[in-house]
């Protein structure tokens, strides 16, 4: 799974979202509307603890980088992808992972991602009502270059079946987003393992969306353009309640069509 995403927030942004601070070698890296293989991109590794690392994990063990962009929650299970699958998730029996699952785990901090449908079209995806920045569950590993001794910290995103929105417009896959009441927990570092692959599920469609845009294919455009949208959403999408002085709830409305890269910038 080539996964890109879109990370625009800025580091003042993602420290008050999740209530950490960067560490002290920590340099802003500059707003991407696509980040891919190899780019530098913000992690969290503790509940207090924001870091930037390449994105595409090389295992400790490896002789040569790896780049591993996602990991299989199933492991080598479910070949077929099928949304169904009630099997094990068996990302701990993979040698790339069998470290990091128990001992490395991260949050990937992310506004929104891209995911291909069946037809060739790229559709952003993001999560309903400005919910942004938001975490996916990544892991992490730190490689040593056999002859330059240089350290290189990478992660990858773990990635399981597409929710029902997804599969919709026949996407398989997708990566794992952490509800904020999870967040913090999935970075405890005395979980069990039952208790690490709980997290593991598709995000609920009711609270996502995607809209079409252009196909991103390299890195030779990296703006705002990436994001214009080329037809619908794919769900309608309704604002919360608003609760009045006479403490009367509103009628929800529907949300207007303002794209979201209005509210990205």
């Amino acid at each position: 799974m080539d996964l890109k995403f879109v990370l625009v927030s800025s580091l003042e942004v993602i420290e008050k979202r999740f209530s950490a601070k960067s560490s002290p070698a920590v340099v802003e890296i500059p707003k991407s509307y696509l980040i891919g293989r190899g780019d530098p991109s913000y992690v969290i590794t503790d509940p207090n603890s924001i870091h930037v690392f390449k994105y595409g994990l090389t295992p400790h063990y490896a002789q040569e980088p790896l780049s591993i962009m996602t990991a299989r929650a199933e492991g080598t299970k479910n070949k077929a992808d099928d949304p169904g699958y009630s099997g094990s998730k068996a990302i701990f029996l993979l040698p790339e992972f069998k470290k990091s699952i128990f001992s490395q785990r991260c949050i990937v901090v992310a506004d929104a991602y891209y995911a291909w449908s069946d037809k060739n079209q790229q559709y952003l995806v993001y999560l309903q009502q400005k919910k942004r920045p938001f975490g996916f569950a990544g892991l992490y590993d730190t490689w040593q270059h056999p002859e330059t001794r240089e350290l290189t910290t990478s992660f990858a995103i773990i990635a399981t079946t597409a929710n029902e929105m997804l599969q919709g417009i026949g996407v398989k896959r997708m990566p794992v987003i952490l509800p904020l009441h999870y967040e913090t927990n999935w970075l405890k570092s005395s979980l069990h393992l039952s208790e690490i692959l709980s997290f593991l599920d598709p995000f609920p469609s009711k609270k996502m969306n995607a809209y079409p845009v252009n196909g991103v294919v390299n890195h030779e455009v990296n703006d705002v353009s990436l994001l214009t949208p080329r037809g619908d959403k794919l769900q309608v999408e309704v604002n919360p309640p608003i609760l009045s002085r006479s403490h009367h709830y509103h009628k929800s409305k529907p949300v207007s069509n303002t794209p979201w890269f209005k509210s990205a910038e």
